[in-house]
This record gives structure tokens, C-alpha cells and sequence, in this order.
């Protein structure tokens, strides 16, 4: 990276964007350059995946849900452009298509009466099978295909006896060398990528991911072009004292695998990484504490912030947009400088994020 290369992405201006959030089931666009705020009706809220030319992608946000359906955003439209079974959803580098987690026999719209109806049926029929499948979907022709199986399920009376056994899809992120995915059973956690020839072990994760202890959608895994970040839960101290709390499920902790030689190391605890786009810092938090590591030179900085729900870095890689309380805070991580902007709705779940979209 040379250093000209870094001083324009430093100089490059951002007053052409605007900071979103969904609450309260609406969309709210600040603009940081003059702090106008807009609210924009949506009937649920958001969480948002991806952007690109000026679209957001986002899923329903509220986890009880179990028809999950998809949008595509402007602030002059809310498109629903699909319905689906799972809260994950990575948007491809060239924003032509997303990928997601859906059934074969159940698929585009998903619809959870049909699900259970059909695993009815195959209790019946000892010859039905359903297959979970990472799922492909094209924006321009609004139609999905398969990527690969995931899992087969031959009899759902059996499937209890065996989910030891059985590799789930847990996170996924598109980047341009494939999708990049936690795959693990109750006793292994593996980060692999896939492409449309196969997929290769990328390392051997020492703990199962924190998916679990995570509210759905949450992001805890992160791919930078030369890393990957991702949140696993470190089992409780096998003491004899403390075994006997049986509400201790252990500490979020999060680990940076390098891509090239899979070597896994622990940075520290915390939840929500994300890399900058060019991958020079990492932002993560620990309870409402928000935290920025510098690969450079391996500095931490925290910052006292009462961070609600997770944040978004701009295109420049120089801010970090984030809820607290009833605003968005924006900090310079160039000279630490914070800004704050009201935005007259107030952060009471973890169920939010905020994104960045550009000119």
C-alpha cells in the first residue's frame, strides 16, 4: 500500500454521504455535512447489509419474526424483493446479487407454515428430504438459485439423535475471492471458502463462534483482504466454584485469523468486529465501550462512547458511525475528534445498525 495511495483516501471527501440507521420501524438518513435529519416510513425495522449505487440492502430486523423479508432502500422507495427463512445476508462485492440460507423445497418466497407443513409430510414419507442450501439471489432478474448444500435432512424425528454430527452454516461474507463462512457442529468450528469449483479450509477456529449468545443478524464475523475477525465464546474457567454457575456460558472474545497462512490469534474481548474497508483498523466493542485496533502498529484505543447496536465505517476508512442513546456519533479515527448529531429516536434495543451511503 503505497503512501500515496493512503494520503488520497485520507483526503478523499465524504460530505457527498449520508449515515443511516433503521428504529421504530422507520429509516432515518443524516446528512453529516449540514446534520439534516430525514424519516423515512418502512413498517419494520432494518438491519442493512450492503449497499451499492446508491441502494441499501436490508433484512427484517425483529428476530421473533419467522418470515424474514429483504429490501431494497432509496430514500424515495422500500422494494420487498424477497421473503426468507434466516437474518444473514451478504451482499456481493459487484452488488448484482446477495447470498442467503434458505431450502430447497421451501425457497423465494419462504413461508414457515409451508416448512412445517412439509417436515410433516416427510415424517410420512420416508423417502422426502429437505436441504438447507446457501442460496443465490439476482437483483436485476429477481430470481434465486442454488450456491452448494448445506445440510440434508432425511427424517426430522432423527435429526435430534445426530446434530452432533451435523455442519451448519452460522455467518458468511462475500468478498471477491468467494464467500467466506463459519461452518460447525456443536464440537467443531471451521472457517472455509467457497467458490463455484469447491471450497478449502481457510483454519480450525479453537472455539465454537458466539452465534448463539448473539441476537440474530448480528454480525461477528469480518473479512479484510488480508484478515478475518470473528467473535468465538471461550468456555468458563473449569474451577470447582465457578463450574457452579450454570449462567456463566463463558466470555465473547474475538479472534484474528490471518487468510494467507491460517494462523489464529486472540485480540482481546469484545463483540460486532469490523474491519475498516482498507483493512488497516478493526472496530469492535465490549459492552458499550467502543474499541479501535490499528494493525500497523497493534495500538488499542477505546473510547467511553455508550455504543448501542453495531456501527459502520465510511468509504475513506477515516469514521466510525455509531448509536448512543437518542444520536449518531461519528469519530475521526485520524485525531479522535467525535461528532454528534441528534436524530430524534431513541436506541432501546440491539437490534439496529448504522451504514454508510455515498455518492
Amino acid at each position: 500500500m503505497s503512501w500515496l495511495w493512503m494520503l488520497l483516501m485520507m483526503l478523499a471527501p465524504v460530505d457527498s454521504c449520508q449515515v443511516v440507521t433503521s428504529l421504530d420501524n422507520s429509516i432515518i438518513w443524516l446528512d453529516p455535512s449540514t446534520g439534516e435529519v430525514q424519516t423515512q416510513s418502512a413498517g419494520e425495522s432494518l438491519f442493512f447489509f450492503g449497499e451499492h449505487e446508491g441502494v441499501l440492502y436490508g433484512v427484517s430486523s425483529y428476530y421473533l419474526t419467522y418470515n424474514k423479508n429483504i429490501y431494497a432502500v432509496t430514500q424515495e422507495s422500500i422494494e420487498p424483493i424477497l421473503v426468507t427463512a434466516y437474518p444473514d445476508a451478504t451482499l456481493s462485492p459487484d452488488g448484482d446479487q446477495f447470498a442467503y440460507l434458505g431450502y430447497d423445497q421451501v425457497d423465494n418466497p419462504f413461508n414457515m407454515s409451508e416448512l412445517l407443513v412439509y417436515f410433516n409430510t416427510m415424517v410420512e414419507n420416508p423417502e422426502a428430504s429437505i436441504t438447507m442450501q446457501l442460496r443465490v439471489f439476482d437483483i436485476e432478474d429477481r430470481e434465486s438459485h442454488p450456491l452448494f448444500d448445506v445440510v440434508t435432512i432425511d427424517n426430522p424425528e432423527d435429526l435430534s439423535a445426530s446434530v452432533d454430527d451435523i455442519q451448519f452454516v452460522v455467518g458468511s461474507t462475500w468478498v471477491s475471492s468467494g464467500i467466506v463462512m463459519v461452518v460447525e457442529s456443536t464440537q467443531v468450528s471451521e472457517l472455509r471458502l467457497y467458490t463455484s469449483e469447491g471450497n478449502q479450509l481457510i483454519a480450525t477456529l479453537p472455539y465454537l463462534t458466539s452465534r448463539s449468545t448473539l441476537r440474530p443478524g448480528a454480525n461477528f464475523l469480518s473479512v479484510s483482504p488480508n484478515r478475518i475477525a470473528v467473535t468465538l465464546t471461550e468456555p468458563p474457567a473449569a474451577t470447582a466454584e465457578e463450574s457452579l454457575n450454570l449462567l456463566d456460558v463463558g466470555e465473547q472474545v474475538i479472534y484474528v485469523v490471518d487468510i494467507e497462512t491460517g494462523e489464529v490469534s486472540r485480540l482481546g474481548e469484545g463483540v460486532y468486529p469490523q474491519w475498516s474497508p482498507d483493512g488497516r483498523y478493526l472496530a469492535y466493542k465490549e459492552y458499550d465501550v467502543l474499541y479501535i485496533y490499528a494493525v500497523e502498529t497493534g495500538e488499542i484505543t477505546s473510547y467511553s462512547a455508550q455504543v448501542s447496536g453495531e456501527f459502520g465505517w465510511s468509504p475513506d476508512s477515516t469514521q466510525v458511525a455509531y448509536l448512543v442513546d437518542d444520536h449518531i456519533d461519528i469519530l475521526n479515527v485520524v485525531d479522535g475528534n467525535i461528532q454528534s448529531f441528534e436524530i430524534n429516536a431513541e436506541v432501546t434495543i440491539e437490534d439496529a445498525n448504522v451504514i454508510w451511503m455515498c455518492n
